[in-house]
């Protein structure tokens, strides 16, 4: 996928604000053009393949770097995907009703039962939001916004998932799995 030009991503980063705009004190400040001449080739979305287990599930270390953990208190509460290096897409039943000084999201975490498998690194949460019509006994519109007090740094390892380009339409196909959150 071609790294998008810079009025490319304002009119992309446009479509997605307008897009989740159901979203209560959706982000004000205006998202950051990519600076294509250090952007270098679009990496979002590749998985980190090296070993496939044929009918197991198993994950190796790093293999979906843009999984995320929202702790509460240091402790897990659910999972969140990272769609840019400012913010993460979790579902609003993560976040409600927690105080964002006790949230932090925690990245490239592969075994949360052992200490010491993988490095990992941790972000506050300087803000979040969660969709204006989330009905907490139904789970409608059960998706949350967090934007994250520092960046995320991209490299070989770290980067984000793809999001869908700008008027890509899902109706009538299969196979689409609407859980971002595992």
């Amino acid at each position: 996928m071609p790294a998008p030009a810079a009025q490319g991503f304002q009119d992309y980063a446009s479509w997605f604000l307008e897009l989740i705009s159901g979203l209560r004190n959706a982000p004000t400040e205006p998202l950051k053009p990519v600076d294509l001449e250090t952007c270098g080739p679009c990496t979002c979305g590749l998985i980190n393949k090296k070993y496939r287990i044929v009918g197991g599930n198993e994950t190796y270390v790093h293999q979906y770097p843009w999984m995320a953990l929202l702790l509460y208190n240091g402790e897990f509460r659910c999972g969140a995907t990272l769609i840019n290096n400012l913010y993460v897409l979790t579902a609003a039943h993560c976040v409600r009703p927690f105080l964002k000084e006790f949230l932090s999201v925690r990245f490239l975490e592969y075994d949360r039962s052992t200490a010491n498998e993988s490095e990992h690194f941790d972000r506050k949460v300087k803000w979040f939001t969660e969709h204006k019509d989330y009905n907490s006994d139904t789970h409608d519109n059960d998706i949350a916004l967090i934007r994250l007090e520092e960046e995320v740094q991209y490299d070989d390892v770290m980067r984000p998932v793809c999001l869908p380009v700008r008027d890509e339409s899902f109706s009538n196909k299969t196979d689409i799995n609407p859980d971002i959150t595992y």
